[in-house]
């Protein structure tokens, strides 16, 4: 279940956004991100996310959907590590 809200979230986000708002680049890596996720690899996409979270918010600043979309990948991916607290606050976060 975590997983399809996950992935609803991210495609929700991605819907959003205009075209103009989003790198290939960033696409890219979110994509990537999204397929890490779907495999289990929960600690490398953390690991990912977080260096592209401090990019995000250099480039796009943290109250942009972009730095959002990053921030809940964050968060779904600590609470499939059983990190609730961090996870619960970043996802809180990235929905404000």
């Amino acid at each position: 279940m975590k997983k399809l809200i996950f992935i609803l979230t991210v495609f929700a986000y991605q819907a959003i956004l205009p075209a103009a708002a989003q790198s290939n680049e960033l696409m890219a890596n979110i994509q990537a991100l999204m397929s890490k996720y779907k495999e289990g690899d929960y600690a490398d996409v953390l690991t990912l996310s977080e260096k592209m979270l401090i990019q995000a918010e250099k480039e796009f600043g943290t109250n942009d959907p972009n730095y959002a979309i990053i921030l809940s990948i964050v968060a779904a991916s600590q609470a499939e590590m059983g990190q609730s607290g961090p996870a619960e606050k970043n996802y809180l976060a990235s929905n404000a």
